[in-house]
Order: structure tokens, then C-alpha cells, then sequence
């Protein structure tokens, strides 16, 4: 892909999906590392998405269900040529779980798994497997699953599976097990403007709780920021608190230690997933992440609190910025039991051969 097909890409990139990739992969669980840094801000999330805007074409071309196949040969012709089509599949609760196709390059294995309703439309484009999916192999290895895309014609939710060995081996000779126990369905996402939340005269907060049951450290933001240097963490102001969406509460915000913290609560988090993401706008229109954000559980343990920290020398201006969030709220959970199993030495077989033709 050349530069300026990367920039038309990244040019008509809103700015709710750049805070969403910066979010997504902050999210425990999402990836079996649990700390994520980034040192390229917004740039390192828009090279996410540009990444994931090929792997969705390669996806869709070898399902065969989408209209993508011509722009795929056209962009990365030598990536449409590997894909080797499978047609594995499992049923359960009248939901259909297949392979569709794999690409193999030494020591990575790229997986396209799909999922469609047989019995009715449960199955929408903002499926999430719920952090329930599980990647087997027999070596150690880096896994990941993102969902890639969704075909509102045959009501396939595609997701792109991505394994890499730890010790740089070859995958061949090797049984891949995929599996997943929940679906989450019918999620709404919301990005506007916190018009309640105001950045002029902000309140220093001195009384900070320390003591909380960590869930996740993020600097998806680019940050450089030590956890350490935190000193503590926001308490709930009634005066403050508001609900932009049902089941997330922004419960706090103002100075700690020359740096802005803002704090949401996301309810019902292991049923629903909620979660989302609270960003600044400069007068320019251009988003701010946060430098850090910290996940921590509330007391009942069913629902999260997220501190959002911005560091003051990258907030010029900070009174002339407004405060946006990001969220992604309920949902519909279906349970089952979903598993495929399948070699790797004959699908790279078949990308061989494919390559060739």
C-alpha cells in the first residue's frame, strides 16, 4: 500500500474511530498483554485502523459476501492471492460460527472467523465476543481478535484473528483450536460534546482516594506519564456527577498536582460491556488523549471507574478546550459453545498453491 493511498485512508478517519482504537486496545482482556503503551499518540491508532482497513478488504474477499474483491486486488493484489479459503464451521443456539479463510507468513497466522445468525437477526455489526473467545496452539504464542467487518446481506459479522509465535517459529505443523462461549449484539455508541463539563476556574482536588482495586493502566494516549507520580485518584462529587448515556455516569473532575483528571463510571461492565473513552477538542478541532488513564472496580465489583489524567504542559490553552466522550453501552448477551479446530500445515499448502495461480 503506498503513501497516498495511507493518507486518503487516515484522511477520512472521523475522530471518534481514532478515540475508539485508542480505547479498544486499552481495554484488559482485549489482548493477552495487559499493559499497552504507545508512544505515537494518535498516529500509532490511526496505523491500527489503517492496518485494519486492509485486513477487513482481505477479509471480505475471501467470504465472498462483500463487494470488495476488485478494490482489494487493486491495492494489495499479492494479499488477495493467499488467502486460502477453509469452511470449517460449528452451530450452536442456531448460531453458525466458520472459518472462512487463512493466510500463513512463517510465524503468523492471520484467521478470518465469521458468525451468522441461522434463526433470526441477532447478529449485527457491533457483535464483540465478549473477552469469552479463546486461541489454542501448541506453541507460545501472541494472540489477538478484532472485529473486522459486517455484510448486511448474509448478516456476517467478521472477525480477523492474529496469532504470532513468541520464538519466531514457523507455524506449520501445528492444530489451531478457536473457541468462544458469549456474543454480545446490539450495542449503541454515542461521541459528542460534555457540554456539563467545563474547563474554566477548574477546582483543585485535594481529598483523593488511594486505595482501589486496579483493573488496567493505559497510555494509549502517548503519554509518558509514571503511574507512579499519581498520587490518588478522584472521589465522586454529587455536584458534578451527570449520565450522558445510560449506564455511564461521569462522576468527577478537576486538578490534581498541575494535571487534569477526569473520572467516568461505566455500570454493569461483565454483562454489558460498557465502556468508552473521554477526550479533549483544542480550538482546532483536533482530539487529545489522555497522557494515562487508570481502570479500577467499584465496590460491588460488577461496574468500573476510569480516571482519565492529562498532563497541563500538552494542554495549551487548556480553558479554550472542550471534553468529548466516546461510548459503546448495553447489549444483548447470547450464550453457546462455539469451537473449530483445524491443521496449519494443509492451509499453508493451499496458500502456496493459491499464490501460484
Amino acid at each position: 500500500m503506498n503513501w497516498k493511498t495511507i493518507e486518503s485512508i487516515v484522511n477520512g478517519i472521523e475522530e471518534r474511530y481514532i478515540c475508539e482504537a485508542a480505547e479498544y486496545a486499552a481495554r484488559p482482556g482485549k489482548f493477552r498483554r495487559r499493559f499497552i503503551g504507545r508512544a505515537g499518540r494518535a498516529a500509532a491508532c490511526i496505523a491500527g485502523i489503517v492496518m485494519m482497513s486492509a485486513s477487513s478488504l482481505a477479509l471480505a474477499a475471501a467470504a465472498g459476501s462483500l463487494p470488495a474483491y476488485d478494490i482489494l486486488c487493486g491495492i494489495l493484489p499479492e494479499t488477495a492471492k493467499k488467502l486460502a479459503p477453509v469452511h470449517l464451521s460449528c452451530e450452536d443456539n442456531g448460531i453458525r460460527m466458520e472459518v472462512e479463510a487463512v493466510h500463513i507468513q512463517e510465524d503468523t497466522a492471520y484467521i478470518y472467523i465469521s458468525l451468522q445468525d441461522l434463526e433470526g437477526e441477532r447478529i449485527d455489526e457491533t457483535c464483540d465476543l465478549f473477552d469469552s473467545y479463546s486461541i489454542r496452539s501448541s506453541g507460545d504464542s501472541v494472540e489477538t481478535c478484532t472485529r473486522a467487518a459486517f455484510d448486511a446481506q448474509s448478516g456476517k459479522t467478521l472477525f480477523l484473528i492474529q496469532i504470532e509465535q513468541a520464538d519466531g517459529k514457523k507455524l506449520e505443523g501445528q492444530r489451531l483450536i478457536f473457541s468462544v462461549s458469549e456474543l454480545l449484539n446490539g450495542k449503541q455508541k454515542l461521541d459528542e460534546r460534555l457540554e456539563e463539563v467545563s474547563l474554566e476556574n477548574l477546582e483543585e482536588k485535594t481529598e483523593l482516594q488511594t486505595e482501589i482495586s486496579e483493573r488496567g493502566i493505559s497510555m494509549a494516549g502517548g503519554g509518558t506519564l509514571p503511574v507512579e507520580q499519581i498520587r490518588g485518584f478522584l472521589k465522586e462529587d454529587e455536584n458534578q456527577a451527570f449520565s450522558p448515556v445510560e449506564g455511564v455516569t461521569v462522576t468527577a473532575w478537576g486538578m490534581v498536582d498541575g494535571r487534569l483528571h477526569i473520572q467516568a463510571h461505566y455500570e454493569n461492565i461483565r454483562e454489558t460491556d460498557n465502556h468508552g473513552c473521554l477526550y479533549l477538542k483544542d480550538q482546532e478541532g483536533k482530539s487529545i488523549l489522555s497522557s494515562l488513564s487508570v481502570s479500577f472496580w467499584d465496590k460491588e465489583q460488577t461496574g468500573s471507574y476510569e480516571e482519565y489524567i492529562f498532563e497541563a504542559e500538552e494542554i495549551r490553552e487548556l480553558e479554550q478546550c472542550s471534553v468529548w466522550g466516546y461510548f459503546s453501552t448495553g447489549g444483548e448477551r447470547i450464550t453457546g459453545n462455539w469451537k473449530v479446530e483445524f491443521p496449519v500445515e494443509n492451509l499453508e499448502v493451499e496458500n502456496q498453491e493459491e499464490a501460484g495461480n
